[in-house]
């Protein structure tokens, strides 16, 4: 009797054993915080602007397959033969085929190529699609080409200021972004997307004055040391008398070595430059 007893105590495909009791069931908000810690395991839920821009990311998101999936239903409302040919080639069907089944001789493309105006309404098709696979190609060609000009530049940069390999590759995740870290686009993707921060312009607005501010500077150096001459007459003066970079007339100064850097060693090679 005793063994009888302890066999329906036994757990059964899911079933609880005696005694056990049912783990408590999550609240809506446990449950949401479990998945977004599982989906975004890097997000951290004390940095606030980390967290809200990737629950507003998820929203623009949603909302972008909630209306794409309203244009396709509309669509296939009005167009039911397209809805099943889509629904044919997910299970496997040639949709070419299904179309010939539901249409019969009007969808039989043996028949239709018979007909001179939808040849010429196909090779009106291929001739866009063509045109379209030239201009791809074409920006491809352009793309390269300004990518070449592009880095050219900044190798002169890397030159004249003696940066370093890391400096520049800092540069190039800061303007395009961080190839291994998908939320940060750079510079380049946040414009793409209408987006330019405060800190862009600042940065933009302290460039183009970069040249007045030095010859300002210069300016007041002289006159400080004019001044200078007319109540020190006995005093000499030389060159030590500028900031290095207004001395120099460059940022880091004739004195400072540059670095010798590798940086585009494998990049030109592969351009043959």
């Amino acid at each position: 009797m005793a063994k009888k007893k302890e066999e329906t105590n036994v757990q059964v495909s899911g079933q609880l054993t005696e005694g056990q009791q049912e783990p408590p069931k999550q609240s809506q908000r446990e449950r949401y915080m479990q998945r977004r810690k599982e989906a975004y395991p890097d997000v951290n839920e004390d940095d606030e602007d980390a967290y809200y821009g990737r629950a507003n990311d998820d929203l623009d998101e949603l909302e972008n397959y909630r209306e794409t999936n309203k244009a396709l239903a509309d669509t296939f409302d009005k167009t039911p033969t397209l809805a099943g040919m889509l629904l044919a080639a997910k299970e496997g069907v040639n949709p070419y085929v299904y179309l010939a089944e539901q249409g019969g001789p009007d969808l039989d493309f043996r028949e239709l190529v018979k007909d001179p105006d939808f040849n010429k309404k196909m090779s009106e098709a291929l001739d866009k699609f063509q045109q379209a696979q030239l201009k791809s190609n074409q920006e491809m060609d352009d793309s390269k080409k300004n990518f070449t000009q592009t880095f050219a530049a900044l190798k002169e940069i890397q030159q004249e200021r003696g940066m370093s390999d890391e400096e520049c590759m800092e540069l190039i995740k800061k303007m395009y972004g961080d190839p291994d870290n998908n939320e940060d686009i750079g510079i380049f993707g946040l414009a793409s997307r209408g987006i330019v921060t405060k800190e862009t312009w600042d940065a933009i607005l302290k460039a183009q004055n970069y040249d007045g501010d030095i010859a300002s500077a210069r300016k007041k150096a002289g006159a400080q040391a004019m001044n200078e001459r007319i109540q020190n007459p006995l005093k000499t003066f030389d060159g030590e008398e500028l900031p290095p970079t207004l001395n120099s007339g460059g940022a880091g100064g004739e004195g400072k070595p540059k670095k010798k850097t590798s940086f585009f060693g494998d990049w030109e090679r592969e351009e043959g430059l």
